[in-house]
């Protein structure tokens, strides 16, 4: 028996969906909605700019699951950004058996899934402040279970939607940072977010795994992760794009050993240039002088550095300069003082596919404006 909770099917020509959808029919026992208005938990809103999608029931279930423990520390009052700018730090002391034993009933990791799933799906901007919380998900203290909560209630407040704009814009773009050795073992953090158009389709904040010895290093080893996705999805765009006609398709049952399957027949040929915004001056500067830049590295350096090198070179990857105030990836990488939280909140809305409205929202007619602390209906 084969369940499948939620699939979608796509065409360009609406007889293609339904045949497809006929096939399966003949075959499984199928329910098939006309209007997609929820879809993994994620509930999808149309505009006619674009789509909406949000994750109100999955925030509202964590929150509940959370408020006891939220009153308790009297957290019920949300910081202004989803993390403070220190980083949360591993446990200088051993706890004494009570408080192990208190800690270990407390419901961290299962909260920390729920709120993973909202990073991955809808919500960019909490990614550092998610990374962060689960570093410690296998020996957590006091601290990282109080900035958890924190998370939780400033995601209740600030139900940032994620906007998928209908603008017809094809180009593959990113914006790439790196926070430099911010770390007691003095480790970096590579945030990036990658878009289809003006839409967000990709992100990551995560910590790197070796010590960077400059900026420079920390720079190109979070450029050569941002470019190993973007030449990925360039090849994942191509393939769907250079099939004009119809999939060959098959349907098989599970006694054939197999499933509802698509086979594209099709050479593909990724030659399309995509582009990275990069706030570093002397990263970009570095990739066109000589290989003497790399001497005295370490190898994992000198690996990132000939990579991001190599593709430039051959022309696959442009990289641009950007401010360092206009790159929304910074808030992947750091945390912010609740000083600071208009500066966060207006990268999180370039990070959510809403535009800088002072430059590009001006250009886009009846484009939805999203403010902190408003709630989506």
């Amino acid at each position: 028996m084969n369940y499948i909770d939620d699939s979608l099917c796509f065409s360009v020509k609406q007889r293609h969906v339904t045949n497809f959808k006929q096939a399966l029919a003949r075959q499984f026992q199928i329910t098939a909605d006309k209007t997609l208005s929820r879809y993994l938990g994620i509930e999808i809103k149309r505009t006619e700019a674009g789509f909406l999608l949000s994750q109100t029931k999955l925030v509202q279930s964590l929150y509940d699951k959370a408020l006891p423990y939220i009153e308790t520390e009297g957290l019920t009052k949300a910081n202004k950004v989803p993390i403070l700018d220190s980083r949360l730090k591993k446990i200088s002391h051993r706890p004494s058996p009570e408080e192990q034993a208190r800690l270990n009933a407390l419901p961290y990791r299962n909260l920390l899934g729920g709120v993973g799933y909202l990073v991955t799906s809808t919500m960019p901007s909490v990614a550092y402040a998610f990374k962060e919380c689960a570093r410690f998900c296998s020996a957590y203290s006091q601290e990282h279970w109080r900035a958890l909560l924190e998370l939780i209630v400033f995601i209740k407040e600030n139900p940032t939607p994620l906007f998928l704009s209908a603008d017809p814009n094809d180009e593959l773009h990113a914006y790439c940072d790196a926070d430099w050795n911010n770390s007691a073992m003095h480790l970096s953090t590579t945030g990036y977010v990658i878009f289809h158009g003006t839409n967000p389709i990709s992100w990551s904040s995560r910590t790197q795994r070796n010590t960077a010895r400059s900026v420079g290093e920390s720079e190109f080893i979070s450029l050569s992760s941002c470019a190993q996705e973007l030449l990925h999805l360039r090849a994942l765009k191509a393939s769907i794009q250079r099939v004009r006609s119809t999939p060959v398709s098959s349907i098989r049952t599970l006694s054939d050993k197999g499933h509802a399957y698509c086979i594209f027949q099709k050479e593909i040929e990724d030659n399309e240039q995509v582009h990275i915004h990069n706030d570093s001056s002397s990263t970009r500067a570095n990739l066109k002088k000589s290989e003497g830049w790399q001497d005295g590295k370490l190898r994992h350096v000198k690996t990132s550095f000939q990579f991001v090198r190599g593709h430039v070179k051959m022309q696959d990857i442009a990289l641009h300069p950007v401010k360092g105030k206009e790159n929304c990836s910074d808030c992947l990488t750091k945390g912010y003082a609740n000083g600071q939280f208009k500066e966060f909140h207006k990268y999180a809305r370039m990070c959510h596919g809403f535009p800088d409205r002072h430059n590009v929202l001006q250009q886009l007619k009846d484009m939805p404006t999203w403010e902190p602390g408003e709630q989506l209906v």
